[in-house]
């Protein structure tokens, strides 16, 4: 009901007081709309973070990797070469033409 009178805003003879009612109206469902907009573009954000979260994670997976089959490599080379040595027909300490190397 209108402030000014006891009729309905229908019949109230008030001008413009339909029309400030429908402006409030309008301005609480742009401010409606505002809200559910920001609080689209946090849930956008967040999901982008954990996003970014995870790709780093990843990364961080395959690096770890990546060092481990290096390890394993450099170890797998040592081993070998040790292995190619005690496979030696030949003393550590002698050369194949007979010679003392000096060890």
């Amino acid at each position: 009901m209108c402030e000014s009178c006891v009729y309905s805003p229908t019949r109230c003879g008030t001008p413009g007081k339909e029309e400030e009612e429908e402006e409030e109206e309008e301005e609480e469902e742009e401010e409606e709309e505002e809200e559910e907009e920001e609080e689209e573009e946090e849930e956008e954000e967040e999901e982008e973070e954990e996003e970014e979260e995870e790709e780093e994670e990843e990364e961080e997976e395959e690096e770890e990797e990546e060092e481990e089959e290096e390890e394993e490599e450099e170890e797998s080379f040592v081993v070998r070469a040790a292995n190619m040595a005690l496979a030696s027909p030949f003393p550590p300490s002698k050369r194949p033409d007979g010679r003392d190397s000096g060890f």
